[in-house]
């Protein structure tokens, strides 16, 4: 078995750090909505999306850890599974991963000096790029499923050039406005641009308006629209410190006793998703036992949501970084920890609404200490700082991610609770500060 695809490479990078740094470069290239780079690429490494089965998820908030929790029960099941998300935390690694392994930093070279010609002539996106990466190497790794969640949007994104056994859409709200729309109807036309004719649609997310547009396109598409929420109850949900533990009751069974990872009432629905689209799965391609579902749940890993790095006090990350995401993030902290103040380490990019982000996480944060992300596209501190002093929250900017978040801890108190918000740019110096592994 191949590591690379048998195609001749004519690039070759001196190390590692040279290849990253090529791949990163081309984050500078400007974003050009469409598929015909994607097909380019693909059609270069000989189609390898054709090989294997896909699971396709978008959405606003939720389709990264539906994403996860797929994976980690498909894998309990026992299948080779792929894994393809955006971004990451830490390392590029992290977006491609094999059976719960990420892609080895070698593996990335080869991948790289294969595709840059074909990236050079067509001036490729990084994401692009990573998207015809992810999919040779499952390909070459001969994985029995893929599950690639969406980067932006579906409709133009990269991911869209699968043809999947199952399209997945978690919560559509208000995000990248500039690029998929001003109304909810608008930004969910093109979540729902991942619907395919012939293939099943379960679409989890709860506003009605955006429930409409993806019903209406299912049908003219001719994909069975399935409500993922229909029909389902959650009972006797109880939501720790530790995990969350819920009875589910869908229109196949009753699932008692489910364990789930990841914290919070909003992952509990997510999870409700996962469960379903396992349901709605060809039964005569893919075999997933009852035990399978529920080992899945309960060693899912998805760092950066709701993740506790300390206690005493409490140092718990989320990366939402879009209001409806950040206001549930906030939420849950409040609920589930119930502390004495939260303090918020918050970071964001320029061009999030973040103006809305302070106003909805005012009833909860007492103090936010803002930070710059390590982005291009971050918002300075300084100018975070001042929007949340006009709506009245105390504020301070710090001048670096490290010292607001030592800022933070030594504010709080034992009782008290320190957010780090806002987004994936602002993790990496987060777990170094406290001292954490990184994912």
């Amino acid at each position: 078995m191949s590591i690379i695809s048998p195609l001749r490479k004519t690039v070759t990078f001196q190390s590692d750090q040279e290849a990253i740094d090529y791949l990163y470069g081309l984050k500078g290239r400007k974003i050009k909505l469409g598929l015909d780079n994607i097909r380019y690429l693909v059609d270069y490494l000989d189609h390898p999306e054709r090989n294997f089965p896909v699971l396709h998820v978008a959405g606003t908030n939720g389709k990264g850890s539906v994403s996860a929790m797929l994976e980690s029960i498909l894998r309990a099941a026992g299948y080779r599974t792929g894994l393809f998300t955006s971004p990451h935390l830490v390392r590029f690694e992290e977006r491609i991963r094999l059976s719960g392994q990420e892609i080895s930093m070698r593996e990335v070279r080869a991948y790289l000096e294969l595709l840059a010609p074909a990236v050079e002539a067509i001036g490729a996106s990084f994401f692009e790029t990573a998207t015809a990466m992810a999919l040779a190497y499952f390909r070459d790794r001969e994985v029995d499923v893929a599950i690639l969640e969406v980067g932006m949007g579906g409709r133009l994104d990269a991911t869209n050039i699968v043809y999947p056994e199952l399209a997945v859409i978690t919560e559509i709200d208000f995000d990248h406005e500039k690029h998929l729309g001003r109304t909810v109807e608008e930004i969910a036309a093109e979540k729902a641009g991942i619907v395919k004719p012939g293939v099943p649609t379960l679409v989890g997310a709860r506003k009605q308006r955006a429930q409409q547009v993806v019903r209406e396109l299912c049908q003219a598409r001719n994909s069975s629209y399935i409500a993922a929420m229909e029909g389902v109850r959650v009972e006797n949900l109880q939501c720790t410190q530790k995990c969350s533990r819920f009875d589910l009751i869908t229109p196949y069974r009753r699932w008692s006793q489910i364990e789930l990872a990841l914290l919070g009432a909003h992952q509990v629905h997510n999870a409700a998703v996962a469960i379903r689209a396992i349901e709605e799965l060809d039964s005569s391609r893919f075999e997933v036992p009852l035990a399978a579902v529920y080992e899945g749940l309960r060693k899912v890993s998805w760092p950066g949501r709701l993740e506790v790095l300390r206690r005493s006090p409490f140092v718990i990350a989320d990366v939402a970084h879009n209001p409806q995401g950040i206001h549930v993030a906030v939420h849950e902290m409040a609920r589930i920890f119930r502390p004495r103040r939260m303090i918020a380490v918050f970071g964001v990019l320029e061009d999030k609404n973040y103006e809305r982000m302070l106003e909805l996480i005012s009833p909860y944060i007492d103090h936010v200490v803002a930070v710059t992300p390590k982005s291009v596209r971050a918002l300075p501190a300084p100018e975070l700082a001042a929007a949340a002093e006009r709506l009245g929250i105390e504020a301070t900017a710090a001048p670096s991610i490290a010292e607001g978040v030592q800022t933070a801890v030594k504010m709080a108190g034992s009782r008290d609770l320190v957010a780090v918000l806002g987004s994936h740019f602002i993790m990496e110096d987060t777990y170094r500060t406290l001292g954490k592994r990184l994912p």
